[in-house]
Formats: C-alpha cells, sequence, structure tokens
C-alpha cells in the first residue's frame, strides 16, 4: 500500500523533492525533477521518469529496473526515461520495451545498460564505466531479445581511462551476445562510439541465432585495445549481419564496411 501510494502521489505531482528508492506500480505514473537514492523498479504501464538525479551511492544494484512481468506473465511496457542523471550503481538502467533518452550515465561498477527486447537507445552519454574489481564494463549489453534501435548515442569509454586513479574496467560500446534468447532487428545507426577491448563485439551463439542486425553510420574513435568490432562464433560474419557506412573520427572509411562482404 505505502508503494502504491508514493507512486500515486507522483502521479499527481506532489511527492517531495528527495526520496530513497521505490517500486512504481500505479500505470502512467509520472516522476520529474526529483533526486532519488536507491533503486526504482517499474511495474506497471507507461511510467515516465524525467528530469530526475538517480544517485546508487555505490551500493544499489540498478539505478532503473523496469524489466518486470504481470501476474499474468505479460511485460510492462511504455516505460520512459529522460533527460535523467544516472549514477554509481551496480548497473544503470535493465530495461525491456523501455526508452531511454537524454540520459547521462556514468561511474557504474559494471553497465551502463543492459537492454532486452522493444528498447529505444537514444542520445545518451555513457562514460566512465567499470569501478568494481574485475569488471567487464559494456555501454549496453544485449543478451537477447528483439526490436531493439541504438541511435544518436555517444558511448565514450576509451581505454586511456582505465588504469588510472578511477580504475575503470570497461569491455566494450556495445557487448552484442545471445546467451539467453535469440537476437534480432537490431538496429545501430549514427552513434559515436570509442573505446573497450573492441569497440563493438558480436558473438553469435550456437544454441542462439543473431539475424537482421544493422550497424549503419556510425562514428569510430582510435581508443580501444584490440580493435573497433570483433565478432566469435560459427559464421558471425554472415549477411544476416549488415555492416555498412561506418567510419573514423577524422572521416576515414573502415574496412570493417566490407566484413559483411556486400562492399558498402
Amino acid at each position: 500500500m505505502k508503494k502504491l501510494l508514493m507512486a500515486m502521489l507522483c502521479l499527481m505531482g506532489v511527492m517531495s523533492s528527495s526520496f530513497a528508492g521505490i517500486t512504481i506500480t500505479q500505470d502512467g505514473t509520472i516522476i520529474e525533477n526529483q533526486y532519488i537514492s536507491g533503486q526504482v523498479n517499474v511495474k506497471a504501464h507507461n511510467v515516465i521518469i524525467r528530469n530526475c538525479e538517480l544517485d546508487g551511492g555505490g551500493t544499489s544494484l540498478y539505478g532503473v529496473s523496469s524489466k518486470y512481468y504481470d501476474s499474468n506473465g505479460q511485460p510492462y511496457k511504455g516505460t520512459l526515461i529522460e533527460n535523467c542523471h544516472i549514477h554509481d550503481y551496480g548497473v544503470g538502467v535493465l530495461a525491456h520495451y523501455t526508452t531511454i533518452r537524454r540520459c547521462n550515465i556514468h561511474d557504474s561498477q559494471t553497465d551502463a545498460i543492459k537492454a532486452r527486447d522493444g528498447c529505444l537507445i537514444e542520445r545518451n552519454w555513457c562514460h566512465h564505466l567499470g569501478k568494481k574489481v574485475g569488471a567487464h564494463a559494456d555501454c549496453v549489453q544485449i543478451r537477447g531479445g528483439s526490436n531493439i534501435i541504438i541511435r544518436y548515442n555517444h558511448f565514450d569509454i576509451p581505454i586511456s581511462q582505465t588504469g588510472g586513479s578511477g580504475g575503470y574496467k570497461s569491455n566494450a560500446c556495445l557487448m552484442i551476445q545471445p546467451e539467453v534468447s535469440p537476437i534480432s532487428n537490431l538496429l545501430i545507426h549514427d552513434n559515436v562510439m570509442e573505446g573497450g577491448n573492441y569497440t563493438v563485439y558480436i558473438e553469435r551463439d550456437e544454441a542462439y541465432p543473431i539475424h537482421s542486425v544493422k550497424l549503419h553510420d556510425n562514428l569510430f574513435g582510435p581508443d580501444w585495445r584490440y580493435g573497433p568490432l570483433a565478432g566469435k562464433g560459427p559464421s558471425w560474419k554472415e549477411r544476416r549481419v549488415s555492416i555498412d557506412r561506418n567510419y573514423w573520427f577524422d572521416g576515414t572509411f573502415m574496412a570493417i564496411n566490407y566484413w559483411d562482404n556486400d562492399n558498402k
């Protein structure tokens, strides 16, 4: 009852300016202009979290967890996380059927965003990730899912950040690895990306396939450990993964555009 009342107060616009982590259970809840310490769980449809600072204090697992199902096993959908500053969590956002837009996500123990089905990730700045000892932090990690769009983001984890006073341990700007289910209809375009062991890593597992993945029109920086793109698994360069019109920061056409064998 307390959690439901808190969500209803948010919807009516009378929430205090600072509060601890909550669970939202009221459809259509809107939280705006708040300072939040702790984790926000979204167990409702069409929830908006906007213009908020979410501070994990180095102890909370997720800034926003919006990957839940109702009593009938149906996913909650329509979450919008917009113009938020999300920092010092284990992971910034865990989501499905969620739009994550214009957020500044940094100083996570591990990843900035873990995304599954139906996510739109656009115009975010993800940087300074992997504070946990032994972390392999990713800006966006996808272990399964379909109908995901990643566009107009700045993924900023150059290896020059690692080993310094911050001790950041980054792995990839994009980790695409179908460990729990197939990955399909994934569109990645017009992002600026730099850093990681490999900037983009695509793995095709024997059990779960990848298909209809497009990596188009992105800008790549040179500050990575091993390379801008790598893959693992049988025939990962099949035409089901399309790689076209990607460029270095200086405008040079990248050789990775030929890896899918369509010469674009």
